[in-house]
């Protein structure tokens, strides 16, 4: 832990990270780093893919960059399925930049993922385990931005929930 993180009654940060504790009324959460900004860098989150949250309840993982708020991001993100994906949420509204899965590459739930993405002006760099996966460019929101960690489940899960567990996040200038 290295700060920033906000305090939250649904998040707890020990000694094998954090984690985020998701269940109804709200099945999807952006959790905001309130301390740093940071826009060109190389972002990196390693966590443990979540397993469903139940039948045909997918949970999902993802790293957020490029944050002006928590309805306007960017976000590299992983399901339970092994689904990977780039997404873009402007204003409150999802648009899917680029659908990332790979038959080679197909993460289980339980097991370590590290989700990357390297941001140098507009063009956007992502890998997951190691493998790159994709460059796209897209326009950078203006001012201040902020970066983060975003948990989901498809539908409400009742307490006590499900738990995304994130065991490390770095940000750095980037190469």
């Amino acid at each position: 832990n290295t700060g920033g993180w906000p305090s939250d009654p649904d998040a707890s940060i020990d000694k094998s990270g954090l984690t985020l504790h998701l269940y109804a009324p709200n099945s999807s959460w952006v959790y905001l780093n309130n301390t740093f900004n940071a826009s060109d860098g190389d972002y990196c989150l390693q966590g443990i893919l979540p397993k469903a949250a139940g039948p045909k309840n997918n949970a999902y993982l993802g790293l957020v960059f490029l944050a002006k708020d928590a309805s306007t991001f960017d976000v590299l993100q992983v399901d339970s399925s092994g689904a990977i994906a780039l997404w873009r949420k402007v204003s409150g509204t999802w648009t899917q930049v680029a659908n990332l899965s790979r038959p080679t590459l197909v993460p289980t739930p339980g097991s370590n993922i590290v989700l990357r993405a390297t941001v140098k002006g507009s063009l956007i760099s992502v890998s997951v385990n190691g493998t790159d996966l994709q460059k796209v460019r897209i326009q950078v929101p203006t001012g201040p931005l902020d970066f983060g960690i975003y948990a989901q489940t498809e539908s409400n899960v009742a307490k006590p929930g499900i738990g995304i567990q994130v065991t490390k996040y770095r940000v750095t200038a980037g190469e």
